[in-house]
């Protein structure tokens, strides 16, 4: 993906690291060959099982890190925090009120304002600029399995074989699919998907599952 104002492309994380291009300047965080838990400059820190990555408006990157139960910020210059959560032993319970424990984040995304949404636990979850989390919709069923966000907070959420649209007030209908999975074009119920794995919202509003 590209960011809007710092051309900052982003190639998909492979294995325990992620690899980036910054303005031409090709960068690595993390370590292809060895999974783990650590900040600091890019190529130091370590990722287990990065899942999804998103810029935010002042252009750092976040990153899904699945198996550490975390987020991970990424700056401009190439360091690495923790955002949310942190490697949680076995049995350790989630924290329901704030960020400091997660279950296995994975779908994260922002709006224009620089809150942050992210699917933990099959939950669509978000975090204000103060650090508090609401949790905010959950479909019945599958759970989510996608995540965007438009610039004015309505999320699009990938529910396996529908797509579900939540505007900030709260309301959800149902865009396109419907419960019964399959593969098939059309105009709202009568399109068709099985098991919808990534969302992306183009500039003109269209959206791709």
């Amino acid at each position: 993906s590209e960011g809007d104002e710092n051309k900052q492309r982003v190639a998909p994380s492979i294995a325990n690291g992620i690899a980036y291009d910054l303005e031409g300047v090709y960068l690595a965080a993390g370590s292809g060959a060895s999974a783990g838990y650590a900040n600091g400059q890019a190529p130091l820190a370590r990722f287990a099982s990065p899942h999804s990555l998103a810029f935010d408006p002042a252009g750092n990157l976040f990153v899904t890190d699945t198996t550490n139960s975390a987020i991970r910020k990424i700056t401009p210059a190439g360091m690495v925090s923790t955002a949310a959560g942190q490697p949680r032993y076995p049995g350790m319970p989630i924290t329901p009120d704030s960020i400091t424990f997660l279950g296995s984040p994975e779908e994260v995304a922002f709006d224009a304002a620089g809150n942050m949404y992210f699917i933990d636990s099959q939950t669509v979850i978000r975090v204000n600029a103060a650090g508090e989390k609401h949790n905010l919709y959950r479909p019945a069923g599958p759970g989510s399995t996608a995540l965007a966000v438009a610039p004015d907070g309505t999320l699009f959420v990938g529910a396996s074989t529908s797509i579900k649209r939540v505007s900030p007030q709260g309301v959800v209908d149902t865009l396109a699919g419907s419960d019964a999975g399959g593969v098939a074009d059309g105009t709202g119920a009568a399109a068709s998907f099985y098991k919808i794995e990534g969302l992306a919202l183009a500039a003109d509003g269209s959206l791709y599952a």
